[in-house]
């Protein structure tokens, strides 16, 4: 499996809802204020307009990557640092232990 697709899945997982529903959500209201805001604007032919609705969606991903960033990051943390050994740095480790070297 790809790291693409580990990383997709972590997020699917602990996140989904607010990549998917409230996204999809917001971005259909927005579709309908914009539709709104074109059935009112009288279109004219020599002038086209814009009623925004490019702008919302990287506005709504930007948001949505910013917050799932800042609530899977920890968690992510934690769950590379599970697997790896621990290790002492030298001067945390107790001291070696005498040997006896026997003479004779």
């Amino acid at each position: 499996m790809t790291t693409l697709t580990k990383v997709a899945r972590f997020h699917l997982q602990v996140d989904g809802i607010t990549i998917f529903y409230i996204a999809w959500g917001v971005l259909a209201f927005d579709f309908l204020v914009n539709l709104v805001i074109a059935a009112q604007i009288s279109p004219s032919a020599s002038k086209p307009y814009y009623t925004g609705a490019l702008a919302s969606i990287y506005v709504i991903m930007a948001v949505v990557g910013t917050v799932a960033i800042v609530r899977t990051l920890a968690f992510g943390l934690v769950l590379a640092s599970a697997g790896a050994p621990t290790t002492r740095a030298p001067c945390c480790s107790p001291p070696p232990s005498p040997s006896s070297t026997g003479s004779g």
